[in-house]
C-alpha cells in the first residue's frame, strides 16, 4: 500500500500544471506516449464504432479521446488522477459537445458497473502502481460484450532484457512504474476476466539523445546504452547513424473482449 501511494504522489507532482500546459508538445514530449501517437489514433478510429460511449482511463491532457470524439459519434469521457491534466483537456475541448472530463484513479474508477463500451488506456498503464487492479475496474465499468483498447509501449520477455528495460526508463522517468511484455498483458487481461485477447505491434526507432534529453539522469542512461553488452545492444537494436544513435522498441494496440 506504502508502494502504491508512492507512485501516485510521483504521478501527480509530475503532472502539474507546467507539465500540462506543454503535454502535447511532441519537440518537447519526445517520449514514449507521443512518439507512436498517430499511429494508435488511426488504430482506434479503426476499431472503434459510431454510436458508443467510451472512457479514457488515465486520459492526460485529451489528446487521443477528443481527437476520436471529434470523428465518432458517441459519448465519450477522459478520466486522469491530475487536476492539472483535467482543467487543461477541459480548455482543449470546450467546443466538443459530446465529450467530457473527470478526475479519477484508475483504481477507484467513480462510475456504476456496465456502462461503457469501450475503455481506453493509452500510455497510461506503465504509470498505474496497480495494473491488474486498473484493468480489473475497467472489466467492471464495461457492458457485456465491452472492449478494454490498452495502448502503450512493449517490454520484453526475455528476463533480463526486461528487467534492464525498465530499469533505464524508471531512471530517465521516476513516474514510469513498469513497462510489461506480451505475455503478462495477456495474463493480466485473462485474470480479469477478459475472453479474447488480440495484441497489434509497431515499430518505433528513436534518436538516443532526443529521447534521454527532456528526462531524468540523463548522462547515466546514455552511458548503460553505449557501453552495454553485444546482447543488450542486439536487443534494442542500437547503432550508429550519421552520428547519431538510434534504437528501436515496440509500441502495441491490445483490444481485449468481455
Amino acid at each position: 500500500m506504502a508502494q502504491e501511494l508512492g507512485s501516485i504522489e510521483t504521478n501527480k507532482k509530475l503532472f502539474s500544471d507546467k507539465r500540462a500546459k506543454r503535454y502535447e508538445n511532441r519537440k518537447l514530449e519526445y517520449n514514449f506516449n507521443t512518439v507512436p501517437f498517430e499511429w494508435h489514433f488511426l488504430k482506434a478510429l479503426s476499431s472503434i464504432n459510431d454510436g458508443l460511449e467510451v472512457i479514457d482511463i488515465g486520459c492526460g491532457t485529451g489528446e487521443l479521446i477528443r481527437k476520436i470524439a471529434q470523428q465518432k459519434q458517441g459519448q465519450f469521457l477522459g478520466v486522469d488522477l491530475s487536476q492539472s491534466m483535467i482543467k487543461s483537456a477541459k480548455d482543449k475541448s470546450k467546443d466538443i459537445s459530446n465529450l467530457s472530463f473527470d478526475v479519477m484513479s484508475s483504481l477507484d474508477l467513480k462510475i456504476k458497473d456496465k456502462s461503457f463500451d469501450v475503455a481506453i488506456m493509452r500510455g497510461s498503464l506503465h504509470h498505474f502502481p496497480d495494473p491488474l487492479k486498473s484493468i480489473k475496474e475497467a472489466f467492471r465499468i464495461l457492458k457485456d460484450k465491452g472492449e478494454l483498447h490498452i495502448l502503450d509501449i512493449l517490454s520484453y520477455e526475455e528476463k533480463e532484457i526486461d528487467k534492464i528495460f525498465n530499469k533505464t526508463n524508471v531512471l530517465r522517468q521516476p513516474a514510469n512504474h513498469k513497462f510489461y511484455a506480451k505475455s503478462k498483458l495477456n495474463k493480466f487481461c485473462k485474470n480479469a476476466g477478459f475472453k479474447e485477447i488480440k495484441i497489434f505491434e509497431h515499430k518505433i526507432t528513436m534518436e538516443l539523445e532526443k529521447w534521454l534529453k527532456t528526462y531524468q539522469n540523463y548522462d547515466e542512461v546514455k552511458s548503460f546504452f553505449l557501453n552495454s553488452s553485444e546482447k543488450i545492444k542486439k536487443a534494442f537494436n542500437l547503432r550508429s547513424d550519421n552520428a547519431k544513435y538510434l534504437l528501436d522498441f515496440k509500441s502495441f494496440y491490445l483490444i481485449a473482449k468481455k
